[in-house]
Protein backbone atom coordinates (compact mmCIF):
# COMPACT_ATOMS: atom_id res chain seq x y z
CA UNK A 1 0.00 0.00 0.00
CA UNK A 2 1.03 3.54 -0.45
CA UNK A 3 2.18 5.55 2.34
CA UNK A 4 2.64 9.01 1.26
CA UNK A 5 -0.26 11.72 1.35
CA UNK A 6 -2.77 12.72 -1.80
CA UNK A 7 -2.87 16.48 -3.10
CA UNK A 8 -6.23 15.14 -4.10
CA UNK A 9 -7.70 13.88 -0.98
CA UNK A 10 -5.88 16.83 1.15
CA UNK A 11 -8.07 19.29 -1.36
CA UNK A 12 -11.01 17.40 0.18
CA UNK A 13 -10.04 17.98 3.86
CA UNK A 14 -9.43 21.92 3.32
CA UNK A 15 -13.04 21.85 1.49
CA UNK A 16 -14.22 20.12 4.45
CA UNK A 17 -13.15 22.32 7.08
CA UNK A 18 -14.35 25.53 4.83
CA UNK A 19 -17.44 24.22 5.34
CA UNK A 20 -17.01 23.51 9.19
CA UNK A 21 -15.83 27.21 9.58
CA UNK A 22 -18.63 28.09 7.40
CA UNK A 23 -21.41 26.37 9.75
CA UNK A 24 -19.59 28.10 12.86
CA UNK A 25 -19.90 31.34 11.16
CA UNK A 26 -23.19 30.74 11.26
CA UNK A 27 -23.67 29.86 14.78
CA UNK A 28 -21.59 31.92 16.68
CA UNK A 29 -22.08 34.94 13.68
CA UNK A 30 -25.56 35.09 13.78
CA UNK A 31 -27.09 32.73 16.15
CA UNK A 32 -29.01 30.16 13.65
CA UNK A 33 -28.34 28.57 10.03
CA UNK A 34 -28.98 29.56 6.75
CA UNK A 35 -27.02 27.96 3.86
CA UNK A 36 -24.67 25.00 6.21
CA UNK A 37 -27.14 23.86 8.54
CA UNK A 38 -25.74 20.15 8.15
CA UNK A 39 -22.24 21.34 7.96
CA UNK A 40 -21.40 19.24 10.90
CA UNK A 41 -21.33 15.98 8.86
CA UNK A 42 -18.15 17.05 7.26
CA UNK A 43 -16.33 16.00 10.42
CA UNK A 44 -16.86 12.46 9.26
CA UNK A 45 -14.82 12.99 6.46
CA UNK A 46 -11.76 13.90 9.31
CA UNK A 47 -12.64 10.78 11.15
CA UNK A 48 -12.57 8.78 7.96
CA UNK A 49 -8.90 10.14 6.35
CA UNK A 50 -7.90 9.23 9.63
CA UNK A 51 -9.22 5.66 9.28
CA UNK A 52 -8.04 5.39 6.05
CA UNK A 53 -4.60 6.24 6.72
CA UNK A 54 -3.99 4.61 10.07
CA UNK A 55 -5.15 1.19 7.96
CA UNK A 56 -2.69 2.12 5.53
CA UNK A 57 0.20 2.99 7.60
CA UNK A 58 -0.01 1.24 10.98
CA UNK A 59 2.82 -1.70 9.74
CA UNK A 60 5.84 -1.56 11.88
CA UNK A 61 4.49 0.93 14.63
CA UNK A 62 3.62 -0.26 18.58
CA UNK A 63 -0.13 1.04 18.92
CA UNK A 64 1.33 3.84 21.59
CA UNK A 65 4.12 4.71 18.67
CA UNK A 66 1.57 5.64 16.49
CA UNK A 67 -0.80 7.40 18.59
CA UNK A 68 1.94 9.81 20.92
CA UNK A 69 3.12 10.52 17.20
CA UNK A 70 -0.44 11.97 16.63
CA UNK A 71 -0.51 13.65 19.60
CA UNK A 72 2.96 15.51 18.75
CA UNK A 73 1.17 16.74 15.44
CA UNK A 74 -1.79 17.99 16.91
CA UNK A 75 -1.02 19.10 20.77
CA UNK A 76 1.33 21.64 20.65
CA UNK A 77 -0.90 24.00 17.75
CA UNK A 78 -4.01 22.72 19.73
CA UNK A 79 -2.84 24.30 23.12
CA UNK A 80 -1.66 27.35 20.86
CA UNK A 81 -5.20 27.69 19.62
CA UNK A 82 -6.65 27.55 22.47
CA UNK A 83 -4.83 30.37 23.98
CA UNK A 84 -6.06 32.03 21.07
CA UNK A 85 -10.06 31.48 21.17
CA UNK A 86 -9.71 31.63 25.10
CA UNK A 87 -8.28 34.80 25.24
CA UNK A 88 -10.90 36.08 22.00
CA UNK A 89 -13.97 34.26 23.92
CA UNK A 90 -13.00 35.90 27.22
CA UNK A 91 -11.38 39.56 26.45
CA UNK A 92 -12.83 41.99 29.17
CA UNK A 93 -14.42 40.05 31.45
CA UNK A 94 -13.94 39.99 34.77
CA UNK A 95 -10.93 38.39 36.36
CA UNK A 96 -12.99 35.63 38.74
CA UNK A 97 -14.92 34.64 35.38
CA UNK A 98 -11.72 33.95 33.55
CA UNK A 99 -10.56 31.94 36.04
CA UNK A 100 -13.29 29.99 36.54
CA UNK A 101 -13.95 29.46 32.53
CA UNK A 102 -9.84 28.47 32.67
CA UNK A 103 -10.98 26.02 35.47
CA UNK A 104 -14.16 24.59 33.38
CA UNK A 105 -11.96 24.44 30.43
CA UNK A 106 -9.50 21.80 32.26
CA UNK A 107 -10.66 18.84 30.50
CA UNK A 108 -10.12 19.98 27.30
CA UNK A 109 -6.57 20.84 28.06
CA UNK A 110 -5.64 17.67 28.67
CA UNK A 111 -7.25 16.19 25.96
CA UNK A 112 -10.12 13.82 28.06
CA UNK A 113 -13.14 16.53 27.41
CA UNK A 114 -14.95 14.02 25.23
CA UNK A 115 -14.06 10.68 27.51
CA UNK A 116 -16.89 11.80 30.05
CA UNK A 117 -15.21 13.52 31.95
CA UNK A 118 -16.49 17.07 31.73
CA UNK A 119 -19.53 16.30 33.85
CA UNK A 120 -22.14 18.38 32.09
CA UNK A 121 -20.19 21.73 32.74
CA UNK A 122 -20.18 24.57 30.39
CA UNK A 123 -16.32 24.44 29.23
CA UNK A 124 -15.18 26.35 26.60
CA UNK A 125 -15.05 24.36 23.50
CA UNK A 126 -12.53 25.38 20.43
CA UNK A 127 -14.89 25.29 17.88
CA UNK A 128 -15.25 21.06 18.20
CA UNK A 129 -11.18 20.59 17.95
CA UNK A 130 -10.57 19.14 21.91
CA UNK A 131 -13.70 16.70 21.49
CA UNK A 132 -12.48 15.67 17.97
CA UNK A 133 -9.01 15.24 18.90
CA UNK A 134 -10.00 13.29 22.30
CA UNK A 135 -12.24 10.67 20.15
CA UNK A 136 -9.01 10.42 17.82
CA UNK A 137 -7.03 9.54 20.21
CA UNK A 138 -8.71 7.07 21.70
CA UNK A 139 -9.92 5.40 18.46
CA UNK A 140 -6.70 5.59 17.56
CA UNK A 141 -4.79 3.06 20.03
CA UNK A 142 -8.28 0.62 19.92
CA UNK A 143 -8.21 0.60 15.41
CA UNK A 144 -4.37 0.25 15.36
CA UNK A 145 -4.30 -2.48 18.24
CA UNK A 146 -6.46 -4.54 16.52
CA UNK A 147 -4.94 -4.18 13.18
CA UNK A 148 -1.74 -5.34 14.56
CA UNK A 149 -3.13 -8.07 16.39
CA UNK A 150 -6.15 -9.35 15.31
CA UNK A 151 -6.49 -7.75 11.60
CA UNK A 152 -8.70 -10.68 10.32
CA UNK A 153 -10.96 -10.08 13.53
CA UNK A 154 -11.47 -6.11 13.20
CA UNK A 155 -12.57 -7.01 9.50
CA UNK A 156 -15.33 -9.89 9.95
CA UNK A 157 -16.77 -8.64 13.41
CA UNK A 158 -15.62 -5.88 15.35
CA UNK A 159 -15.76 -2.91 12.09
CA UNK A 160 -19.07 -4.21 10.80
CA UNK A 161 -20.70 -4.31 14.30
CA UNK A 162 -19.43 -0.86 15.75
CA UNK A 163 -20.34 0.83 12.51
CA UNK A 164 -23.98 -1.29 12.75
CA UNK A 165 -24.18 -0.53 16.40
CA UNK A 166 -22.89 3.34 16.57
CA UNK A 167 -24.71 5.04 14.11
CA UNK A 168 -27.54 2.88 14.97
CA UNK A 169 -27.60 4.05 18.35
CA UNK A 170 -26.64 7.88 17.38
CA UNK A 171 -29.71 8.24 14.85
CA UNK A 172 -31.99 6.39 17.14
CA UNK A 173 -30.79 7.98 20.97
CA UNK A 174 -29.86 11.52 19.70
CA UNK A 175 -31.73 11.93 15.78
CA UNK A 176 -28.60 12.84 14.10
CA UNK A 177 -24.63 12.37 13.72
CA UNK A 178 -23.80 15.82 15.70
CA UNK A 179 -23.57 13.99 19.00
CA UNK A 180 -20.01 14.98 20.77
CA UNK A 181 -20.65 15.03 24.72
CA UNK A 182 -24.17 12.97 25.31
CA UNK A 183 -22.98 10.61 27.81
CA UNK A 184 -25.29 7.16 27.68
CA UNK A 185 -24.13 5.60 30.72
CA UNK A 186 -21.34 3.70 29.37
CA UNK A 187 -19.69 6.39 26.72
CA UNK A 188 -19.68 9.90 25.58
CA UNK A 189 -21.92 9.75 21.81
CA UNK A 190 -19.08 11.56 20.63
CA UNK A 191 -16.72 8.01 20.90
CA UNK A 192 -19.27 6.40 18.72
CA UNK A 193 -19.41 8.52 16.62
CA UNK A 194 -15.10 8.52 15.76
CA UNK A 195 -14.98 4.72 16.68
CA UNK A 196 -17.66 3.33 13.41
CA UNK A 197 -16.08 6.67 11.56
CA UNK A 198 -12.96 5.22 11.16
CA UNK A 199 -14.04 1.82 10.92
CA UNK A 200 -15.39 2.94 7.56
CA UNK A 201 -12.45 4.53 6.53
CA UNK A 202 -9.93 1.60 7.60
CA UNK A 203 -12.46 -0.47 5.81
CA UNK A 204 -12.35 0.91 2.50
CA UNK A 205 -8.78 1.10 2.81
CA UNK A 206 -8.45 -2.62 3.37
CA UNK A 207 -11.37 -4.21 0.98
CA UNK A 208 -11.72 -1.43 -1.77
CA UNK A 209 -8.22 0.09 -2.42
CA UNK A 210 -6.37 -2.24 -4.35
CA UNK A 211 -9.86 -3.51 -6.22
CA UNK A 212 -10.26 0.60 -6.98
CA UNK A 213 -6.39 1.19 -8.00
CA UNK A 214 -7.09 -2.00 -10.71
CA UNK A 215 -9.84 -0.37 -12.21
CA UNK A 216 -10.08 1.87 -15.01
CA UNK A 217 -9.90 5.86 -14.62
CA UNK A 218 -13.06 5.85 -16.51
CA UNK A 219 -14.68 4.38 -13.77
CA UNK A 220 -12.74 6.04 -11.04
CA UNK A 221 -14.23 9.44 -12.55
CA UNK A 222 -17.46 8.67 -13.00
CA UNK A 223 -17.29 7.32 -8.86
CA UNK A 224 -16.08 10.61 -7.76
CA UNK A 225 -18.64 12.46 -10.34
CA UNK A 226 -21.57 10.74 -8.21
CA UNK A 227 -19.72 11.57 -5.12
CA UNK A 228 -19.74 15.14 -5.90
CA UNK A 229 -23.77 15.09 -6.84
CA UNK A 230 -24.04 13.88 -3.36
CA UNK A 231 -22.06 16.81 -1.95
CA UNK A 232 -23.81 19.19 -4.11
CA UNK A 233 -27.16 17.42 -2.94
CA UNK A 234 -25.94 18.52 0.81
CA UNK A 235 -25.89 22.30 0.10
CA UNK A 236 -28.83 22.44 -2.11
CA UNK A 237 -31.47 20.30 -0.51
CA UNK A 238 -32.16 21.50 2.74
CA UNK A 239 -35.01 19.05 3.05
CA UNK A 240 -32.26 16.13 4.01
CA UNK A 241 -33.25 14.61 7.08
CA UNK A 242 -30.23 14.22 9.71
CA UNK A 243 -30.68 10.40 9.90
CA UNK A 244 -30.60 10.44 6.11
CA UNK A 245 -26.89 11.83 6.42
CA UNK A 246 -25.23 8.52 7.36
CA UNK A 247 -25.06 7.69 3.90
CA UNK A 248 -22.52 10.60 3.56
CA UNK A 249 -20.07 8.60 5.65
CA UNK A 250 -19.99 5.74 2.88
CA UNK A 251 -19.92 8.22 0.01
CA UNK A 252 -16.80 10.23 1.79
CA UNK A 253 -14.85 6.81 2.64
CA UNK A 254 -16.02 5.95 -1.56
CA UNK A 255 -14.32 9.21 -2.53
CA UNK A 256 -11.79 9.48 -0.23
CA UNK A 257 -10.63 5.78 -2.09
CA UNK A 258 -11.59 7.03 -5.25
CA UNK A 259 -9.11 9.89 -4.92
CA UNK A 260 -5.95 7.95 -3.40
CA UNK A 261 -6.04 5.78 -6.56
CA UNK A 262 -6.04 8.72 -9.13
CA UNK A 263 -3.53 10.36 -10.85
CA UNK A 264 -2.48 14.00 -10.74
CA UNK A 265 0.09 16.04 -11.89
CA UNK A 266 2.78 17.71 -9.49
CA UNK A 267 0.77 21.33 -9.71
CA UNK A 268 -2.23 20.71 -8.32
CA UNK A 269 -1.02 18.04 -6.43
CA UNK A 270 1.35 20.15 -4.50
CA UNK A 271 -1.60 22.79 -4.09
CA UNK A 272 -3.33 20.03 -2.74
CA UNK A 273 -1.34 19.06 -0.07
CA UNK A 274 -0.34 22.95 1.17
CA UNK A 275 -4.38 23.69 1.61
CA UNK A 276 -4.78 20.12 3.82
CA UNK A 277 -1.48 21.92 5.77
CA UNK A 278 -3.43 24.85 6.46
CA UNK A 279 -6.66 22.90 7.07
CA UNK A 280 -5.43 21.85 10.71
CA UNK A 281 -4.77 25.77 11.98
CA UNK A 282 -8.09 26.67 10.56
CA UNK A 283 -9.51 23.82 12.26
CA UNK A 284 -7.63 25.44 15.39
CA UNK A 285 -8.12 28.51 15.47
CA UNK A 286 -11.49 29.40 13.22
CA UNK A 287 -13.55 29.90 16.24
CA UNK A 288 -11.27 32.28 17.67
CA UNK A 289 -11.78 34.24 14.65
CA UNK A 290 -15.14 34.31 14.57
CA UNK A 291 -15.77 35.33 18.39
CA UNK A 292 -13.38 38.20 17.41
CA UNK A 293 -15.31 39.31 14.44
CA UNK A 294 -19.24 39.13 16.44
CA UNK A 295 -17.68 41.38 19.23
CA UNK A 296 -15.57 43.53 17.30
CA UNK A 297 -17.64 44.15 13.75
CA UNK A 298 -20.81 42.27 14.45
CA UNK A 299 -23.04 43.81 11.96
CA UNK A 300 -21.79 42.64 8.73
CA UNK A 301 -23.74 41.50 5.89
CA UNK A 302 -24.54 37.67 6.10
CA UNK A 303 -22.52 36.60 2.46
CA UNK A 304 -19.92 39.54 2.93
CA UNK A 305 -19.33 38.94 6.53
CA UNK A 306 -18.97 35.31 5.52
CA UNK A 307 -16.50 36.33 2.83
CA UNK A 308 -14.53 38.12 4.66
CA UNK A 309 -14.33 36.07 8.22
CA UNK A 310 -13.36 32.30 5.84
CA UNK A 311 -10.76 35.08 3.81
CA UNK A 312 -8.87 36.36 6.95
CA UNK A 313 -9.08 32.72 8.39
CA UNK A 314 -7.27 31.17 5.72
CA UNK A 315 -4.36 34.01 5.27
CA UNK A 316 -4.32 33.95 9.36
CA UNK A 317 -3.93 30.00 9.09
CA UNK A 318 -1.58 29.82 5.83
CA UNK A 319 0.73 32.35 8.25
CA UNK A 320 0.76 30.17 11.09
CA UNK A 321 1.50 27.33 8.33
CA UNK A 322 4.73 29.58 6.95
CA UNK A 323 5.75 30.71 10.56
CA UNK A 324 6.10 26.91 11.45
CA UNK A 325 8.05 26.33 8.48
CA UNK A 326 10.26 28.57 9.13
CA UNK A 327 10.62 27.72 12.67
CA UNK A 328 11.54 24.24 11.14
CA UNK A 329 14.75 25.82 9.17
CA UNK A 330 16.13 27.70 12.42
CA UNK A 331 15.94 24.75 13.64
CA UNK A 332 17.97 22.90 11.30
CA UNK A 333 20.32 25.86 10.92
CA UNK A 334 20.66 26.02 15.51
CA UNK A 335 21.76 21.87 15.41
Amino acid sequence: MKKSRNGLIEFVRFFAIINIACFHYEWLYISHPVSFQFGYIWVELFFIISGYYLAKNYGGKTSWDYTWKQIKKLYPIYLAAFAFCFVAKNWGAATYEWIFNLWNAKWEILLLYNWGFNNNAIAYNVGGAPAFISVLILCTVVIHFFLSKHKDFFVCVFAPLVIAFSYGKLINEAGNLSQWLAYDGILPMGIYRGMADMCVGALFAILLEKWMTNRSNFLKFLIFIICCMFVIALGVFSGISHSDLVIYVFVFALLVCTLDTMSTNKIINSLGLFLGKISTPIFMFHSGIIELASKHVPNMEYKYGMLITVSVICVFSSAIYVFELLCKEIKKLVN
